[in-house]
């Protein structure tokens, strides 16, 4: 396909401009430029990295149907069909190809824009639970999380997805908070785009999220079901959404797609891609999907550790341990401790479709990165808890030592008295 380099130079450039000036539009309200800033930053300089090193991964995939959906709109080829649910990011890349020619490191600026939008999002999210010392960690948790760099940065879906994800929990979040109307614009909206981007994660959206939203409501104020008709109005929108594109989702090229790139990805296949889970791994029974749950949380565990890249990935297990036992901190800490199920339930839910649908480490990785977003407000509170926590146990420790030296000290001059 042809390419314009200075049109896409221009481009970038524009791009880059326009997204530094939104970024820092956006983030003056909570503080949130610098935590910004660094996401959009660490993403681009990763996406420039992989374009000098070749891409391997996935991106591989959008770009070639990009380009073969460019061909069909000039006529100049075959359709390329539909890819399960997956075409919203080909469509994109296709847009901007058609536009100013052949330039994937727009694609990259994009994905790195999403990352900086998703963490003035989160932010957001924690301001609107009124947890406002903890908008700052939430914020830097995410644009500091590394599986978020290093897969945010490349040519996938995943800066988008864990944008959209983020509007989604915002929304619920609204929703729970009683401003229907803002909510349930942002689960639609996030959901819609969910479907074009990773369909079964729409359920999630426009299903799960304003479900919980009425249970936690419910919990906390004993409201009305009454009050939950327009939220929930999102989820027959999403069955009927769902039902109208069950065609649209049916068709596609993603096989053959998956067959020609196989050679120049497997080159690039790194070891703890191919490691499989182990017990139940292969098992599609409850009991297998069961077994697969808490590997998928929280592995690789120790004895699944057999080579250096699972040592590598043992080291994101590791983040999601600290991460899972601060926000259940959290909740526990928490009154009423039910809102901590606004960000906990779907986590989990998200653990539980990835269980029942991957078979080693590296997708595990790459996909339960995206429910950073979704874990990292309470994440963060909880980390403020204890951090106050800690700070006051140090004091009540130093104000016994002091009232011990003294009282030492009370005695010592009364013996020299006597």
């Amino acid at each position: 396909m042809e390419s314009n380099p200075s049109a896409g130079l221009l481009a970038n450039i524009l791009l880059v401009l326009v997204s530094l000036a939104v970024l820092f539009i956006l983030s003056r309200k909570n503080g949130l430029a610098l935590a910004a800033f660094t996401a959009y930053s660490v993403r681009a300089i990763r996406g420039l990295q992989v374009q000098i090193e070749g891409d391997t991964s996935d991106g591989l995939w959008y770009d070639r149907f990009a380009v073969d959906l460019v061909r069909y709109w000039r006529d100049q080829g075959a359709d390329p069909g539909t890819w399960l649910g997956k075409d919203g990011f080909p469509a994109l890349l296709a847009t901007i190809y058609s536009t100013i020619g052949y330039s994937p490191s727009t694609g990259y600026l994009i994905n790195a824009l999403a990352g900086g939008l998703a963490v003035l999002v989160v932010g957001a999210t924690t301001a609107q639970m009124g947890w406002f010392d903890a908008i700052k960690p939430s914020a830097w948790l995410v644009a500091v999380w590394p599986v978020g760099i290093v897969w945010g940065g490349m040519l996938l879906r995943e800066a988008i997805v864990g944008l959209l994800l983020a509007v989604g929990v915002w929304g619920s979040v609204r929703l729970y908070k009683l401003q229907i109307a803002s909510g349930a614009a942002a689960i639609l909206g996030a959901g819609v785009a969910m479907i074009f981007m990773r369909g079964g994660l729409s359920f999630l959206i426009l299903i799960g999220m304003p479900l919980t939203a009425a249970l936690v409501t419910n919990l906390k104020h004993k409201t009305s079901p009454s009050r939950w008709i327009v939220a929930l109005m999102a989820s027959g929108i999403a069955i009927l959404a769902l039902s109208w594109l069950s065609d649209y989702f049916a068709g596609g090229q993603y096989f053959q797609y998956r067959v020609e790139v196989s050679a120049e990805q497997n080159a690039g296949t790194s070891s703890f891609a191919q490691a499989g889970l182990g017990a139940g791994a292969v098992d599609q029974s409850l009991l297998g999907h069961a077994l697969r749950v808490p590997i998928t949380a929280l592995g690789p565990f120790p004895w699944q550790v057999t080579n250096l890249s699972l040592a590598i990935a043992a080291f994101d297990a590791a983040l999601w341990i600290a991460v899972w036992g601060l926000a259940i901190y959290a909740t526990r800490t928490l009154r009423p401790r039910a809102e901590g199920l606004l960000f906990m339930i779907p986590a989990f839910a998200l653990i539980v479709a990835l269980a029942a649908n991957s078979a080693n480490f590296g997708l595990i990785i790459r996909l339960r990165g995206q429910g950073i977003v979704l874990m990292a407000p309470l994440a963060a509170l909880g980390f403020v808890l204890w951090r106050r926590q800690r700070a006051a146990n140090k004091e009540v420790a130093r104000q016994e030592i002091l009232e011990a030296a003294s009282e030492r000290a009370l005695i010592r001059a009364r013996s020299t008295r006597r």
